[in-house]
């Protein structure tokens, strides 16, 4: 088995039965061999926003848009943390860098939906859902 497979899956094990300490040891160990890979990246930031550690969670997922930039998976998850850190401006830049790259991508959509509705702006928030529709 590809061993950053395997460390994706055990990092998984260890975010379901909520073992997040376990699971950033793994998820570390995993990057130390391969730094770059996507789907590592991906988990890495997962586990920190389940910890609740944003600004580290938003650190993996600038990585993915570094490393991964037509991947939408680093756009709307640093916009997902931008949200929770109230910082409506910024997830709304990489909400719109995202969609730049990958037109009408329905989780950046959705994630904007969202986020227009949290900071109120209710007019865009309708635009984003009839793109949605």
């Amino acid at each position: 088995m590809i061993y950053w497979k395997a460390t994706v899956d055990e990092v998984n094990i260890f975010l379901k039965s909520n073992d997040l300490l376990k699971a950033k040891q793994k998820v570390h160990a995993g990057l130390e061999n391969f730094p770059n890979q996507l789907n590592l990246l991906t988990i890495a930031r997962d586990v920190y926003h389940a910890c609740g550690d944003h600004n580290k969670s938003l650190e993996y997922a600038e990585l993915l848009i570094t490393h991964h930039p037509k991947k939408c998976n680093g756009y709307q998850r640093a916009a997902q943390d931008l949200i929770a850190l109230k910082r409506f401006d910024e997830a709304q830049q990489k909400i719109n860098s995202g969609l730049e790259k990958i037109p009408n991508q329905v989780n950046l959509l959705m994630i904007a939906n969202d986020l227009c509705r949290q900071s109120g702006d209710y007019q865009k928030a309708l635009s984003y859902a009839e793109l949605l529709i």
